[in-house]
C-alpha cells in the first residue's frame, strides 16, 4: 500500500513538471507587412534636348514664321506632342521634319487660355530677280528700239497668317530681358502697321497696351488690352 501511494505521487509530480518545463504550442508565422510603393519627388526634365539641329537658324527667331495654313500632318503631329511638350512647361519646344519640311512644335496657350502647340516653319528664302537678256545690237539701217525697264514688283505681302491659331496675349507677358515673346512681337509689328508708336520687342509692357486699348476703341471692340481672337481678326484685317 505504502509503495502504490510513492508511485501514483511520483507519477502526478512528473505530470505537473512536463506542465510547467514542456515546449510551448506553435503558433502560425505573422505575415511581414508589404513593401511600401516609393515615388520619386525629383521633378520632370524636357522629354528632348534644346538643341536646334546643325544647319538651322536659332529658334525662336525671325527665320521662323507661323505655320499657316497648317497641313493636316502637322496638326496630327501636333497633337501627339501635345502632352510630352506641355511636361516640360509653356515655351518648350521641339524642332523636327514633317513631311519634308522643318517644323518647330512649341507648347503655348491657344484661344480660350487653352493648352495647346503652336507649328512653326522656316521662311522661304526671297528668290533672286531673273538675269535680264542682253540687249541686241543694233542695226545702221534701222535704229532699235530703247528696250523697256523691267517690270519690278513692289508689293509686299505679308505673311498669311490665320488668328484662330494665334495664343492670346495680355500684359506682362515677354517682360523679361532674356525671354521675348515672338507672339507680342508680331502683335506690335501689326499695330506698329495701323500707325501705332511703339518698338516691336516682344514685351507686352504699358505702351502695348495702351496701343492695343486705341486700336480695339478705333475697331469697335471692347477696350480689354488683351489680343484675343477678335482682336487679332482685327489686327490682320484690312
Amino acid at each position: 500500500m505504502h509503495d502504490l501511494a510513492l508511485l501514483l505521487f511520483a507519477f502526478l509530480w512528473g505530470l505537473a513538471g512536463r506542465g510547467r518545463g514542456g515546449p510551448a504550442p506553435s503558433r502560425a508565422p505573422i505575415p511581414e507587412p508589404p513593401d511600401v510603393l516609393r515615388t520619386s519627388s525629383a521633378p520632370s526634365t524636357s522629354p528632348w534636348p534644346q538643341v536646334v539641329p546643325a544647319g538651322l537658324p536659332p529658334f525662336p527667331g525671325p527665320q521662323w514664321e507661323y505655320d499657316e495654313p497648317p497641313p493636316e500632318v502637322v496638326q496630327q503631329r501636333a497633337g501627339q506632342l501635345l502632352t510630352g511638350l506641355w511636361r516640360g512647361g509653356r515655351g518648350t519646344y521641339r524642332i523636327e521634319q514633317t513631311s519634308g519640311r522643318w517644323i518647330a512644335y512649341r507648347a503655348d496657350l491657344v484661344r480660350g487660355g487653352k493648352r495647346g502647340v503652336v507649328a512653326y516653319r522656316l521662311k522661304k528664302p526671297v528668290a533672286a530677280p531673273p538675269a535680264l537678256p542682253a540687249p541686241a545690237p543694233s542695226r545702221p539701217s534701222a535704229p532699235s528700239a530703247p528696250a523697256a525697264p523691267p517690270v519690278v514688283n513692289t508689293s509686299v505681302n505679308p505673311p498669311k497668317v490665320s488668328p484662330v491659331s494665334l495664343p492670346e496675349l495680355r500684359y506682362g507677358m515677354g517682360l523679361r530681358p532674356s525671354a521675348p515673346s515672338p507672339d507680342v512681337r508680331l502683335a506690335q509689328q501689326r499695330l506698329i502697321t495701323s500707325g501705332a508708336r511703339i518698338t516691336a520687342d516682344g514685351r507686352f509692357g504699358p505702351a502695348t497696351r495702351d496701343a492695343v486699348m486705341s486700336h480695339q476703341r478705333r475697331r469697335g471692340l471692347p477696350a480689354t488690352g488683351i489680343v484675343d481672337r477678335s482682336t487679332w481678326s482685327a489686327l490682320f484685317s484690312g
